[in-house]
Order: C-alpha cells, then sequence, then structure tokens
C-alpha cells in the first residue's frame, strides 16, 4: 500500500466528497453503517429494486407462500424480497452477538457458522 500525504485543503475536499474523491465514484463512501431492519432493508432495495421479476421469482421459489408471489408485481415483489433478506440479516445478527456474548461470558471463541443463512 503506498500512503501520499495530503494537504489540509485536499483533507478538506475528501471531507466534503468522499464518494468521488479519488476520481471515481465510490458508492460505500460516507455510507453510514448498517444496524436497524430498516438499513438492511435500504441497503438491500438500492441493490434489487430494479431486479427481473422472473429473477426474484426464481430466487424466491422456495417460499411457501410461491403461488402468491407468482400474482404480484416486480415492485412488490422486490419489496417483499428485500424486506425477507433485511430479516435473515437481522435474525443472523442476533445469532452471532448471542454466541459471541456466551463466548466472552465463558472465555471461550466462537467459530464462524458455515452453513447458510436460512430465511
Amino acid at each position: 500500500m503506498n500512503t501520499v500525504p495530503l494537504t489540509d485543503a485536499e483533507l478538506e475536499a475528501y471531507r466534503q466528497h468522499p464518494c468521488t474523491f479519488f476520481g471515481t465514484i465510490d458508492r460505500n463512501a460516507g455510507r453510514k453503517q448498517v444496524v436497524t431492519a430498516m438499513d438492511h432493508f435500504d441497503f438491500l432495495w438500492e441493490s434489487y429494486r430494479k431486479t427481473d421479476r422472473d429473477k426474484l421469482l426464481d430466487w424466491m421459489q422456495a417460499a411457501p407462500n410461491s403461488d402468491e408471489l407468482r400474482t404480484i408485481d416486480q415492485t412488490e415483489l422486490a419489496t417483499r424480497y428485500c424486506v425477507g433478506m433485511a430479516g435473515s440479516m437481522m435474525r443472523e445478527l442476533e445469532v452471532r452477538r448471542a454466541a459471541a456474548a456466551a463466548a466472552d461470558a465463558d472465555g471461550h471463541a466462537v467459530a464462524e457458522r458455515s452453513e447458510p443463512i436460512q430465511g
């Protein structure tokens, strides 16, 4: 990794426009930390709001209400996909936090989960 000292003016320019400071658009620069279920939803919605309806249906084919999902429009389908994924991410975070707290209380290390996250 190379380091280059920044002038005060360059540092101020970075603070004002972190997304474009290095000559490319960095969509993660300055992004707030994802903490709540709504934060997760917003992050996912940014990625999946325009996903093809058939692709969303394919991803959701194992859902217990897959017949109902086939009857709704793309926007509602994308919304439900993002809601489900955000909920899954929040549940996974809670499992990890609980495991870390238990391990910390016991003085043991926590192994990472290797199985996929279930919705």
